[in-house]
């Protein structure tokens, strides 16, 4: 799974690491709970399959850009 956990149950600080590496924490408890992404996923091509939430952060290391989801496998450079 790429992104924060989308069901079950979570407690407040509880930690995610997702498929990418990129880490999550907690910061409400609930089914599935709010979360916030804490470290940014390291790529070397941008994700282009799977489930992504929006607002996901990588870090393309190849391009040495960080990079937002913004939908549809479109990623945008912040600030850019």
């Amino acid at each position: 799974m790429i992104g924060p956990p989308t069901s079950g149950t979570h407690v407040l600080a509880e930690f995610w690491r997702d498929a990418l590496a990129g880490e999550w924490v907690c910061t409400e408890a609930g089914t599935p709970g709010t979360w916030i992404q804490i470290r940014l996923a390291a790529v070397t091509s941008d994700p282009s399959s799977g489930t992504i939430p929006v607002g996901f952060l990588i870090w393309n290391v190849t391009m040495d850009h960080t990079k937002r989801h913004a939908g549809g496998y479109v990623w945008e450079v912040p600030g850019a």
